[in-house]
């Protein structure tokens, strides 16, 4: 992330993040801050690494990324953390600077896995964008292969739908 000179290095810009580098920041935060309060301090470097590789795979990285990512490192390398910190252009200490925070609606994905059961029994997965109603889980369901060998000449009694997580189609015997 820094030049050999020290300095923030050409790919370090100031716009601004896309939605989803965004979303795996706040993300990171999330999990790092979490895991920091429950002690599981090898899962919250894991996911500093995941984040800093998804990082790395960047030609312009957005210094609205760089900043909290280094404040999430402080807890488990302070000297290194103070240093990059230093190397962003900051006078200040960051142990003066604030715990960064999250936002849960940043941290939502905009596609969710829905199981879809007939009859109890699982026979999909979809991918289908977050709050798909009803009716357009049940037209998806009914479209997929999986679903419709098991349904395909049966009256369909009842629908059973948890929404962003299941739909159970009850089906009469054939």
């Amino acid at each position: 992330m820094m030049d050999e000179d020290g300095s923030p290095g050409a790919a370090m810009t100031n716009d601004a993040p896309t939605d989803a580098q965004r979303r795996q920041l706040h993300q990171t935060i999330r999990k790092v801050t979490e895991d920091l309060e429950g002690l599981a301090f090898n899962t919250a470097i894991a996911q500093l690494m995941t984040c800093v590789n998804e990082l790395m795979k960047l030609e312009r990285r957005p210094r609205a990324l760089i900043e909290p990512l280094v404040l999430c490192l402080a807890p488990f390398a302070p000297h290194l953390a103070e240093e990059l910190w230093q190397r962003l252009g900051h006078r200040e200490s960051l142990t003066r600077e604030p715990w960064p925070a999250w936002d849960p609606a940043q941290v939502l994905e905009d596609r969710v896995t829905i199981a879809v059961q007939v009859n109890g029994k699982l026979r999909a997965t979809l991918e289908l964008p977050r709050d798909a109603g009803q009716d357009a889980t049940q037209v998806a369901a009914l479209a997929d292969e999986r679903v419709r060998k098991y349904i395909d000449g049966a009256e369909l009694r009842k629908v059973i739908f948890v929404k962003n997580k299941l739909m159970n189609l009850v089906v009469a015997a054939k």
